[in-house]
């Protein structure tokens, strides 16, 4: 009975990771579209459909932010900053934090009221050794 229940998390944990990597592709993919339109002037649509401003893949760019920061994890401002700066790719913070909120309550990633990290790394997180003591605050003047 054990043996099965390792398989089915197994299973599981390679969905899991295949969801992810699906993501991160169209992403890339999206990023691609954008550098060649860039390039070219011409507005491309890979659905044949009208060239409109077509969504930003923001689910599948955070986590491969995350994957990258691997058991450091990141905040959405961090996540915000790397995509900017490596993919090209201007994400609003409160839509970041939107998704890594469901990500969290979908069971995908870990938090611990400072950094979201990938469950897979929540076991290796780094100690605080710092000796920063992290405090949640609304960011409201009482």
């Amino acid at each position: 009975m054990a043996a099965l229940e390792e398989q089915i998390k197994s299973v599981e944990a390679d969905i899991q990771d295949l969801k992810m990597k699906l993501s991160a592709k169209e992403g890339e993919l999206r990023g691609l579209q954008i550098a060649q339109s860039a390039i070219s002037g011409k507005a491309i649509s890979n659905s044949g459909r009208s060239t409109e401003k077509q969504r930003t893949p923001i689910k599948g760019i955070a986590l491969q932010i995350l994957e990258d920061c691997g058991p450091l994890g990141a905040d959405a401002s961090k996540i915000v900053t790397i995509a900017e700066r490596e993919h090209s790719v201007s994400l609003k913070r409160a839509s970041v934090s939107s998704l890594l909120s469901r990500l969290t309550s979908d069971g995908v990633l870990d938090y611990d009221q400072v950094t979201y990290r990938l469950k897979k790394y929540a076991e290796n997180k780094p100690d605080n050794t710092d000796g920063i003591v992290h405090f949640r605050t609304s960011g409201a003047m009482q």
